[in-house]
């Protein structure tokens, strides 16, 4: 199973020999794209946009837009065919009426709406911050990846979200004891206020002293 965090938004190479090795030995791969969502690499999965064809694929909260439990379970029908009968999936809220309604709004907006385009105009101003925190020298570990940027700041990360939340900023803490800084806004957000979130952000980096 590989499981894609956005804490970590990086392209390991090792990944896709793992999952070469394991289709070589007749094992299923299974990705997990829950916690990342769609278009957050952006292409709509996460594994496409690494290079990476597995058997089984897991969405969850992007398909409602975060609003109510919803999940799908996709599979090439070359694996159910190989399985045969006795294919059965069960979920705690299928049945859920305003689920499948939200779902559906979802569905619908990808279908109408030049998403990869939101995502280049996105990842633009996050490309443009990621190289004035390199050139600064404001962090280490700085990975971007189209419509997400994360990186591990010099200063405390903790204090860097409290300090840009005082300025009504809010970005996320990550990274397995709290010392990255994740930034993976709404692809529906203006260009103007990303770019003067970011500005905020780092105006705190700048300000920080020197370690």
């Amino acid at each position: 199973m590989v499981r894609h965090l956005l804490s970590d938004i990086r392209t390991h190479p090792r990944c896709a020999r793992l999952c070469a090795q394991a289709k070589t030995a007749g094992v299923v791969v299974i990705a997990d794209e829950i916690q990342c969502g769609f278009y957050r690499f952006g292409d709509f999965s996460v594994s496409r946009n690494m290079g990476l064809t597995p058997d089984i694929l897991l969405f969850s909260k992007s398909m409602t837009n975060g609003l109510y439990p919803f999940s799908a379970v996709v599979y090439r029908q070359t694996l159910e065919a190989a399985i045969g009968e006795g294919v059965v999936l069960a979920h705690t809220f299928q049945t859920s009426a305003m689920g499948c309604y939200a779902a559906c709004a979802v569905a619908d907006y990808l279908d109408s709406h030049d998403v990869q385009d939101d995502c280049r105009r996105v990842a633009e101003p996050l490309a443009d911050a990621a190289e004035r925190i390199r050139e600064n020298n404001w962090a280490q570990d700085i990975y971007q990846i189209g419509p997400a940027l994360s990186f591990r700041p010099k200063m405390t990360a903790g204090d860097l979200v409290k300090q840009c939340f005082a300025n009504q900023v809010l970005i996320l803490g990550g990274g397995m004891e709290g010392e990255r800084i994740r930034i993976a806004p709404p692809l529906t957000i203006g260009t103007k206020d990303l770019r003067r979130a970011l500005e905020v952000m780092l105006e705190r980096l700048s300000a920080a002293p020197a370690s």
